[in-house]
């Protein structure tokens, strides 16, 4: 890990200039509330591979980071929205994975310790049911009511928040019930992956990650990270999978970590429609299985758009020797806390976003990385700051319309 130590030091001597570089982006963008990145590490690259603006993982943070969390949070809030008392969590209701409600279990714990009022709501007109009680696998349930609109205000079961906040990334669509009412609505229901693409975003964190570089005076290939738009993809059709492969076969040959690539949707989380790849021909020879995940994603529409991402090989390990790589949550620009994804299925050149993923609480399994470096912390800050970016273009260009 000396790459990261050696490059962390310089970044760390730096720190004045890039809290001026980031105050200067801050009077600009409106940053998401809050956020996670996954980071790949291998022997010559850091860098943020994808960024979620709906965060689902708070139950794997550690006590202390949790702790951090509710301190970030409830500055945050006390700052931009003073006198704020009463929070309204709107999470994803059909969810039916118990880590999952674990994470919403998780939240509001973390909310409720920092003095707030907290009452978990649901938006769906199709349950008619006043309340929903949902299992967490850490045992206990979550109790969710369903939330109601009144002219420019939203309230459950009388409960009138102050502040919503929002744990559902929207895949399919923009609620009404969520848009233009006099509460904050944090952060914006307009940025859900109804709206969000990945290209858009990798390019304000590649334009970004060229900035900071250029202040800490370290190489942008560091933290860059190469990604290409390909739109109108049917992988069930070989004139589209030739282009998809020509593309493939350029960057194999240029990216410094080549041949390893990713496709991926252009929209979408959770590790849904990835796919790994050497170059041209694993596209061209694709098979049924991995056609039909590139077909649709989360929200079970077709992917249309794809991009191209450069592969990062992971080179962190768990003490059993599993390819791990970190998992930093922000609130807006500030590290709140990590935690490690592991795969004991996967290589540590795949997607560990996968099947038989497992999280590890920051920093007791990797015996290589046991804090956070500057480093990483910075790639985060580029991603969030990147995510206000994609959330202010969204914005112009219509958001829920």
């Amino acid at each position: 890990m000396d790459f990261i130590n050696e490059a962390s030091e310089t970044v760390a001597g730096a720190a004045a200039d890039i809290k001026a570089w980031e105050a200067a982006h801050l009077e600009k963008v409106f940053v998401p509330f809050y956020s996670s990145a996954d980071i790949r590490i291998s022997s010559n690259k850091a860098a943020v591979v994808d960024t979620n603006i709906f965060p689902a993982g708070f139950n794997n943070l550690s006590p202390e980071f949790r702790d951090r969390l509710g301190l970030l949070i409830r500055d945050a809030i006390s700052r931009k929205y003073p006198g704020t008392g009463k929070l309204l969590v709107i999470p994803e209701i059909h969810a039916r994975n118990p880590h999952y409600w674990e994470n919403v279990k998780t939240l509001e714990e973390v909310l409720r310790a920092r003095g707030f009022e907290v009452k978990v709501g649901f938006v769906d007109d199709e349950i008619k049911r006043g309340a929903v009680s949902v299992a967490a696998s850490g045992g206990g349930t979550v109790e969710v009511v369903k939330a109601a609109r009144d002219g420019a205000k939203i309230s459950a079961a009388g409960f009138v928040p102050d502040v919503v906040l929002l744990n559902n990334d929207f895949s399919n669509d923009c609620p009404t019930i969520l848009r233009d009412i006099e509460q904050p609505v944090l952060p914006p229901v307009e940025i859900g992956w109804h709206s969000r693409r990945k290209d858009v975003h990798f390019e304000f964190y590649n334009s970004l990650a060229r900035e900071a570089a250029a202040v800490c005076k370290i190489d942008p290939a560091i933290i860059s990270i190469e990604t290409r738009l390909i739109e109108d993809v049917d992988f069930d059709e070989s004139e589209d999978r030739e282009r998809v492969a020509l593309v493939a076969d350029e960057m194999a040959g240029t990216v410094p970590a080549g041949p390893l690539l990713f496709v991926k949707s252009n929209n979408g989380t959770y590790g849904m429609s990835v796919v790994a790849v050497s170059g041209g021909d694993a596209i061209r020879n694709m098979n049924a299985e991995n056609r039909k995940k590139m077909r649709a994603g989360k929200s079970k529409k077709p992917s249309g758009q794809i991009v191209i991402q450069e592969g990062v090989e992971t080179v962190l390990r768990t003490d059993e020797g599993m390819p791990a790589e970190p998992v930093l949550y922000m609130v807006e620009t500030e590290v709140a806390g990590a935690f490690y994804r592991t795969n004991s299925k996967k290589s540590a050149a795949e997607n560990l976003n996968s099947s038989g993923m497992e999280f590890r609480q920051f920093p007791d399994c990797v015996k290589d990385l046991r804090n956070i470096p500057e480093l990483l912390s910075l790639c985060a800050k580029i991603a969030a700051l990147a995510a206000g970016y994609e959330i202010e273009k969204v914005m112009l260009e219509g958001g829920c319309e």
